[in-house]
């Protein structure tokens, strides 16, 4: 019987079916989000996390057998199932039509195996040599498969893109380290940062490696939006997802890592994915500016004397410039809207219209308009936009955090209905002078510290604004 035959083509059909339940069966997130790609794609990717899922549970969990062996046949399987075309494991099966259909290479393979087998005997990594060598193939390789599936030979753009996948990978790679910290240490003794000691891990040791990643995070993102479109949702929701979990990281005490596994809540992967879908289908994922982790930092009269990673500025508390702007409807009211709970800081608090760090060489104006519209929807122009006053302040936050700022506060009348991006605010309300003053002194912890000390000082300046009452 020929292998055109119907029964073959089930056989087939079954084999990918298998590796796509292996898929669901592990990982919710990643099997939704394949749920983007075109159906041959999404059979391939099914494959290769099948065939990449197999060789880690039999490295991280057959303790009651001859992993070594295991590992060992399982890689013999494969090589055997390559050369004729046909295995009776569907996972090997499906996964061997994969690369060949999209041309993945050996080398990839066995970087991969090779790293598998790593961690059968390898428990520490003492230089950073050792761990890029590491991540290489059990990330960046993995990487670099799922774009060739993507690219669908196209090897000018897999070219293009080989170094922004290469990092996702890592990124990826990097983030299941420090989520799978407890884990990976107390059940399988491993560690995998070089120069980390797990009893004296703190918020340094943390920082300097969410950085780490916030590189290869940004260098990956302008790689996703050069995919074709057909493949640039499911990969964005999956950089969302991980982008997510990072921002959790950052926000859980080192020393909590040690002793628990966080996690993106349901609702939140649910947010992730509608707005992932929205950006894609009106095109508005947009590249990065190159600067948009860095501050601006200034002297007491507003000089700039530096530039600083964002999250290094927050824990030092080094003063770096702000921009702030209170919006106001025709009839006097206050336009307030309450933080995203995953920001890096104050979520779940009200605050002002918008607050921002310009970028580098950006005009503190032009911050304010720009950060209007990403936050809350609104278009505002540039004539209507006007500078109330500066100020200086310092205040301590949560998760050892502290916002010092040079302030530039500016003021907007518009009757334009806000539409709040949910990455961003949670909720938003018009409220009245009077109103407002008699919640903040009821309950100010329900607001910024930085929105405290705008109020009381924009009730000294409102009186060079028409429309508003002081």
């Amino acid at each position: 019987m020929s292998n055109t035959s119907e029964r073959y083509k089930l056989y087939r059909s079954s084999s990918f079916k298998i590796s796509k339940a292996i898929t669901q069966e592990y990982s919710t997130s990643f099997y939704a989000a394949t749920y983007m790609l075109p159906n041959d794609i999404r059979d391939a990717i099914h494959s290769l996390y099948g065939f990449v899922r197999i060789a880690d549970e039999i490295v991280d969990s057959f303790h009651e057998q001859d992993q070594e062996k295991v590992l060992r046949d399982f890689e013999r399987d494969y090589d055997e199932a390559y050369r004729l075309g046909i295995s009776t494991n569907p996972i090997l099966h499906s996964f061997q039509l994969t690369v060949k259909e999209y041309n993945i290479p050996d080398e990839y393979i066995r970087s991969f195996l090779t790293s598998m087998r790593s961690d059968l005997d390898k428990k520490h990594y003492e230089t950073e040599e050792e761990i890029s060598d590491y991540i290489y193939g059990s990330a960046d390789v993995v990487g670099l498969m799922c774009l060739k599936i993507f690219c669908r030979g196209d090897e000018a753009l897999f070219e293009q893109l080989k170094q922004p996948a290469m990092r996702l990978g890592s990124a990826f790679q990097k983030v299941n380290f420090l989520r799978d910290l407890q884990d990976d240490y107390e059940l399988l003794g491993r560690l995998y940062f070089p120069g980390i000691v797990i009893e004296s891990f703190d918020e340094k040791a943390k920082d300097s490696l969410i950085r780490e990643i916030d590189k290869d995070f940004c260098e990956a993102y302008e790689g996703i939006l050069l995919l074709s479109k057909e493949s640039r949702l499911a990969v964005y929701v999956a950089y969302r997802y991980y982008r997510q979990l990072l921002h959790i990281i950052q926000k859980t005490p080192a020393r909590s890592l040690i002793s628990k596994r966080v996690r993106v809540g349901d609702a939140k992967k649910m947010l992730i994915l509608l707005t992932s879908i929205i950006k894609n289908k009106l095109n508005l994922l947009q590249p990065m500016h190159p600067k948009e982790s860095i501050v601006l930092l200034v002297d007491a009269d507003n000089n700039p004397i530096g530039e600083m990673e964002k999250l290094e500025a927050h824990r030092k508390g080094i003063m770096h410039r702000a921009v702030s702007v209170l919006v106001f409807d025709t009839e006097g009211r206050w336009l307030l809207h309450r933080r995203a709970l995953d920001k890096y800081h104050a979520g779940g608090l009200w605050t002002n219209a918008c607050c921002t760090h310009p970028f580098v060489d950006e005009e503190p104006r032009e911050a304010a308009r720009r950060r209007m519209f990403e936050e809350m929807g609104m278009d505002i122009t540039h004539d209507g936009l006007r500078h109330l006053f500066d100020f200086t302040y310092k205040a301590e936050l949560d998760n050892g955090l502290t916002e010092h700022e040079y302030d530039s506060v500016f003021v907007y009348t518009t009757t334009i209905k806000p539409v709040p991006n949910p990455e961003e605010v949670m909720d938003w309300r018009y409220i009245d002078m009077k109103a407002l003053e008699e919640d903040l002194t009821a309950q100010p912890d329900s607001y910024t510290p930085w929105f405290r000390i705008i109020f009381e000082q924009a009730k000294q300046h409102l009186y060079k604004y028409e429309g508003v009452s002081a």
